[in-house]
């Protein structure tokens, strides 16, 4: 992907540093799932759902 300008609430996000983006995006950006419902399994934990499809995240 490439931009030449990207905004977040009047922030340019490409004059961030990378630990800036991520701290703002962290705390302001999330996802919103279309069909909860078959995307979530009941029988298993929220939390463990939720972590088990990024990438580089070991818990």
């Amino acid at each position: 992907m490439t931009a030449d300008r990207m905004r977040f609430d009047d922030i340019d996000l490409l004059r961030l540093s990378v630990r800036e983006r991520r701290k703002l995006v962290g705390h302001n950006v999330s996802m919103i799932f279309q069909e909860p419902q078959s995307c979530l399994d009941p029988s298993e934990r929220i939390g463990q759902q939720l972590t088990q499809n990024i990438p580089g995240l070991d818990l």
